[in-house]
C-alpha cells in the first residue's frame, strides 16, 4: 500500500506539473501579436526588346575610338527602362543610363571604347 501511495502522488504531481506548464505556455502564446502584412505571388510576361540596328559614331579627332553607339529597337522603350551595353567579350558592361521614350537610344557612355576591341554587342534592358 505504501508503494501505491507514492505512485499515486507521483502521477498526481506529474499531472499538476503538466497542467501548470500548459497554462503558462498558453499565457505566453496568447500574448504574442503579429502585425498585419501582405503576401502574395504573381506572374507576368517578360518581353524582350529586340535590337534591329546598331550604328557606331567614331570620335571626331581619333577615329580608332568610339564617340557613341546608337541602338535601334523594334519598339519604343520607356523612360522607366535602363540600358546596359557590352562591346567587348572580355570587357565590362557600360551603363548607358535611362532610356528615352523612343525606338532610338544613344549610348554616349561607350565613348572611348577602342574600335579594335569591339568583338560583340550585348544589350541588356531592365525595368528601373
Amino acid at each position: 500500500m505504501l508503494a501505491s501511495k507514492k505512485t499515486r502522488r507521483g502521477v498526481i504531481g506529474a499531472v499538476v506539473l503538466a497542467g501548470a506548464l500548459a497554462i503558462s505556455g498558453f499565457a505566453y502564446t496568447a500574448a504574442a501579436t503579429v502585425p498585419a502584412t501582405i503576401a502574395g505571388h504573381g506572374t507576368n510576361t517578360v518581353t524582350t526588346p529586340n535590337v534591329s540596328g546598331v550604328a557606331y559614331t567614331l570620335d571626331a579627332s581619333d577615329k580608332s575610338i568610339l564617340d557613341d553607339v546608337t541602338l535601334t529597337f523594334d519598339g519604343a522603350l520607356t523612360t522607366s527602362q535602363h540600358i546596359w551595353l557590352k562591346a567587348d567579350a572580355s570587357g565590362s558592361w557600360i551603363d548607358c543610363g535611362a532610356a528615352v521614350a523612343s525606338v532610338t537610344q544613344v549610348c554616349t557612355a561607350a565613348a572611348g571604347v577602342a574600335v579594335e576591341d569591339i568583338d560583340q554587342i550585348e544589350v541588356t534592358v531592365v525595368q528601373a
